[in-house]
């Protein structure tokens, strides 16, 4: 996976994202929210041990394959 603070302008650094997660994350890992066609996406990644893991969600709904 690619160095996570590449994506730092999407990571999401409040308070809320501290009291869950303990810190806002770093290249390994990060809490990020996008906007794809109106649609406000929150993407939790981590990569470590030669595994990658990338979980997101919607609001109201799952996410499709182009999100």
């Amino acid at each position: 996976m690619r160095n996570l603070r590449e994506l730092d302008q999407y990571r999401l650094t409040n308070t809320a994202v501290i009291e869950v997660y303990g810190a806002i994350g770093d290249g390994r890992c990060g809490v990020f929210q996008l906007t794809i066609k109106g649609e406000i996406l929150l993407v939790i990644a981590s990569t470590g041990e030669s595994w990658d893991h990338l979980s997101v969600s919607l609001k109201r709904r799952c996410p499709n394959w182009y999100e």
